[in-house]
């Protein structure tokens, strides 16, 4: 099994590997951070890299909890392979969503925005993590995949001041949530409404993790 680096946004995407002797790192949801550690994990002897974790639905045909398994990156003008290898034998034992994932630095927050940035790109979901991976892949020579699932879908407006809340550790920084709650308290049922929809995606996410890790799929 090739030794592997692994990137999520979050703190509880990265609790998923908890235990697996895998190299695991948080960005804190920071696109230029995931850059930094995908690359220094490329030079400390990662043999490949991985973008793990949760992502927004860009199709109106996926649900929350659905994994997409994306054959590409796309970003602006940019376009990344996923590496097919591993690909497919993922694909040979997991239910899986293909197609393009997109990239973006900045949260894409509103059904709109979901629906220009699926317009542009044709891609089925969207994440802050993938493209600064594929981009370290890409300078490395090395191989990567993306394993999303999808929490918020097409449909769900997720706050803006969401993308403030998260700290450099990956984790929610409650005091500055509360007071978020506290400015905008029309998003509060929103509010409530992601938190299950995250729940629930995070059970796959945890189940996948298992599964990849306990298989040695990748």
């Amino acid at each position: 099994m090739p030794r592997l680096g692994i990137i999520t946004g979050l703190a509880n995407e990265a609790r998923c590997f908890m235990g697996a002797k895998l190299d695991v790192a948080c960005s804190g949801a920071d696109s230029a951070r995931a850059g930094e550690l995908a690359r220094g994990m490329a030079a400390n002897g990662c043999e490949g890299l991985v973008s793990f974790g949760l992502a927004g639905g860009l199709d109106p045909n996926l649900r929350c909890g659905d994994l997409v398994l994306p054959d590409r990156v796309i970003s602006g003008s940019s376009v990344w392979a996923a590496d097919e290898e591993w690909r497919q034998r993922l694909l040979q034992d997991l239910d899986i969503v293909g197609g393009a994932i997109a990239g973006s630095s900045t949260l894409v927050a509103t059904p709109q925005m979901k629906a220009d940035l699926r317009r542009e790109t044709g891609a089925v979901a969207v994440d802050m993590e993938s493209h600064a991976v594929a981009v370290a892949a890409h300078e490395a020579g090395l191989p990567f995949v993306v394993i999303r699932v999808i929490a918020d879908t097409y449909e769900v407006a997720v706050p803006a001041w969401v993308a403030n809340i998260i700290g450099r550790n990956g984790k929610v920084r409650l005091i500055a949530a509360m007071a978020a709650l506290a400015a905008n308290p029309l998003d509060i049922p929103g509010v409530f409404g992601l938190a299950g929809q995250n729940g629930r995606a995070m059970a796959v996410l945890r189940r996948v993790a298992t599964f990849v890790g306990g298989q040695g799929i990748l």
